[in-house]
C-alpha cells in the first residue's frame, strides 16, 4: 500500500464530530460551486442529520472529509407488496481529491451498506447517469408529467362541495392516511412527513406549500405544490383533479403577461403547472389522461438491483430461478432462460424497456417515488 493509500480513512459511517465537515463539503461541492447558498442540511434534515450517521458513508484523507454518498432506507409500496430501497443522496467528491477513484469507492460501500441492510433496490436521480451505469446503476421505471396552462387548466372538474385551504397542521393524520392508501410511493411516519412538509423555502424546494379539499373537517385530497410543480397528491381522483384546478388559478400570475420578458428576451412568466403522477396510476393520472392533457413520460431514476433473487422472492416471483454467472445472472423459468447483467436486471424488472423476452407476461412491475421523498 502507498503512503497516500494509508492516509485513506474509509468508506464507512459518518461519526458525530464528523456530521458538520462532511455537511460543509457537500454545500461546497452541491451549492456553492453553483453559486447557491448552504441549504443541504434544510433541503434533506431527515437524511444529512444525527440518525442518519452511520448511513452517511465517508472517507477521509489527512484528517478531511473528502468524499461522501448517503443512504437513506424507506419501504416502497408496489401495489399489495412492499419493497426496501435504498436511495442514494449527494455523492460527492472534494475537487482538491478527485480522480483517485474515491467517488467509485463511496458508491460500491454505499451497495455493501444497503446489502448489509437488505434494501431490495437502491435508487438515485442525477444528470450524470453515464458515471453510475458502469457501476450497474440503469435508468428505470416510468412517471408521467401532465402540463396544465391557460388554455386547458379548465377543463378540470370543479372542487365542488370542499373547502379548500392550506392550513395542513391539523389535518396531517388524515393527510398520512391518504398517503398510505396510495398503491405506489413511501410509507412514512407522521414525523417524517411533517419534516417534508415543513421545509424551507429554498432553490431546491421553492415555495413549498400544500392544499387540502375538506368537507366538514374531513379531508377528501391533498396537493403539494413546489414552484411550479405538483410533487405529490393522493385523495379520491376526481377531487384530487378539482384539488390541481384550483391550485392552478390560485398560483396563476394573472396581472403579470405571459408575453412580457426580461433584458434576456425570456418571458418573465410560464403561466404553466406541472402534475407528477405515477404512470401506472388510474386515479388522477386516468382523469387527466381522459381529458386529454398533454403529458410527457420520464425515467423515475436511475436503479440498482442488490440481490435479484431476494427481489424476485419479496414481489411474489420466486417461480424464478436465479443462478450467479461470472458478473450478473442466469434466470430459468419452465423451458425458458436468459443471462442478465446487473443493468440488464434492472430493465428487465422496473422497463420500461424490454432487453428480453423472458417472463413477459410478469415484467416490468411498477415503481414509483414520490419527488417529495428525493435526496
Amino acid at each position: 500500500m502507498s503512503s497516500t493509500n494509508q492516509q485513506i480513512d474509509g468508506p464507512r459511517g459518518c461519526q458525530e464530530h464528523e456530521l458538520a465537515p462532511t455537511v460543509d463539503l457537500l454545500n461546497l461541492v452541491m451549492r456553492r460551486a453553483v453559486g447557491l447558498p448552504p441549504t443541504i442540511g434544510s433541503d434533506y434534515p431527515h437524511v444529512y442529520c444525527a440518525g442518519n450517521r452511520e448511513n452517511m458513508r465517508i472517507i477521509k484523507m489527512g484528517g478531511r472529509v473528502v468524499s461522501h454518498a448517503a443512504l437513506f432506507l424507506t419501504e416502497n409500496k408496489v401495489g399489495s407488496r412492499s419493497l426496501r430501497v435504498a436511495g442514494l443522496g449527494c455523492m460527492v467528491t472534494h475537487p482538491d481529491y478527485r480522480h483517485r477513484g474515491l467517488g467509485s469507492a463511496v458508491v460500491e460501500d454505499f451497495v455493501r451498506r444497503m446489502t448489509e441492510l437488505e434494501a431490495d433496490v437502491g435508487w438515485l436521480g442525477t444528470d450524470i447517469p453515464d458515471w453510475y451505469r458502469r457501476l450497474g446503476w440503469e435508468k428505470a421505471g416510468r412517471e408521467h408529467i401532465y402540463k396544465l396552462d391557460r388554455g386547458n387548466a379548465d377543463l378540470l372538474p370543479t372542487v365542488e362541495g370542499y373547502e379548500v385551504r392550506q392550513d395542513y397542521q391539523s389535518y396531517l393524520e388524515q393527510m398520512l392516511t391518504l398517503h398510505q392508501e396510495h398503491p405506489f410511493g413511501t410509507n412514512r411516519s407522521l414525523g417524517l412527513f411533517k419534516l417534508l412538509l415543513d421545509r424551507p423555502d429554498t432553490d431546491r424546494w421553492p415555495q413549498l406549500k400544500t392544499y387540502l379539499a375538506t368537507r366538514q373537517e374531513q379531508l377528501g385530497a391533498y396537493v403539494v405544490v413546489s414552484g411550479k410543480e405538483v410533487v405529490e397528491h393522493a385523495g379520491r381522483p376526481e377531487v384530487v383533479a378539482g384539488l390541481v384546478r384550483e391550485v392552478f388559478r390560485r398560483e396563476d400570475e394573472t396581472v403579470v403577461s405571459t408575453s412580457e420578458r426580461d433584458d434576456t428576451g425570456a418571458p418573465v412568466l410560464d403561466a404553466s403547472l406541472l402534475v407528477h403522477t405515477p404512470a401506472a396510476d388510474d386515479g388522477l393520472s386516468g382523469v387527466l389522461a381522459g381529458i386529454g392533457i398533454p403529458r410527457s413520460e420520464s425515467y423515475v431514476g436511475l436503479l440498482r438491483i442488490p440481490d435479484l433473487a431476494r427481489l424476485l422472492n419479496k414481489l411474489g416471483l420466486d417461480e424464478i430461478e436465479v443462478r450467479r454467472h461470472e458478473d450478473g445472472v442466469v434466470l430459468t423459468r419452465g423451458g425458458e432462460s436468459c443471462t442478465l447483467s446487473p443493468r440488464q436486471q434492472v430493465k428487465l424488472v422496473f422497463g420500461p424497456e424490454r432487453v428480453t423476452d423472458f417472463a413477459a407476461d410478469l415484467f416490468p412491475v411498477p415503481f414509483y417515488h414520490w419527488p417529495l421523498d428525493y435526496i
